[in-house]
């Protein structure tokens, strides 16, 4: 362990000087802003933001069943109503969070914006989750939206991947308008 940490040390001091002796400015802190902003249509845009944060393995392992991970602060925000794991959802903004099952997976919920809670709210709605827990290893909290499927039979969903984990759930449009 230690002879990593030292290893570590050393490649971030040879990145440090290299950006120094090259004019180049080092990467910001792991922790910082992201924001994902899907135009679906002219009238609907869902926007999610959160802070990129290393995986806490350890802090996994002790949380409790039932109890919840705020995601990095991240919120969903839609322009439009919407229908997100099997719920209605209003246009607004939504604080997006995990919460442990009894099994050992997670399952995703939306809940009353808010800022760092992990808390849920009364408000709370737990969304239909398909959880895998040996997804392709990705160490930062990743949360975006993917379509699959073919272009006539697009489904939209709402990912959350977090070191071998990905929580999943389905979003789904309201039929277009009819047009006179």
């Amino acid at each position: 362990m230690r002879t990593i940490a030292i290893a570590t040390l050393f490649v971030a001091a040879i990145a440090s000087l290299a950006a120094v002796t090259t004019g180049t400015t080092p990467l910001p802190h792991p922790h910082f802003q992201k924001k994902i902003e899907c135009r679906l249509a002219d009238d609907l845009v869902i926007t999610l933001t959160h802070l990129t944060v290393t995986f806490n393995r350890e802090g996994e392992a002790k949380l409790p069943a039932g109890r919840s991970w705020h995601l990095a602060n991240a919120h969903l925000e839609t322009t439009g109503d919407v229908r997100i794991g099997g719920h209605d959802v209003k246009a607004g903004k939504y604080a997006l969070k995990g919460r442990k099952t009894e099994a050992g997976g997670w399952e995703l919920m939306l809940d009353d914006a808010g800022r760092f809670q992990a808390k849920i709210g009364a408000n709370a709605k737990a969304l239909a989750t398909e959880f895998v827990a040996t997804a392709p290893l990705r160490e930062h909290l990743d949360i975006d939206i993917q379509p699959s499927g073919e272009k006539t039979s697009t489904t939209l969903w709402l990912e959350v991947w977090f070191d071998t984990r990905l929580a999943r759930t389905k979003i789904e449009l309201p039929a277009p308008a009819d047009k006179k």
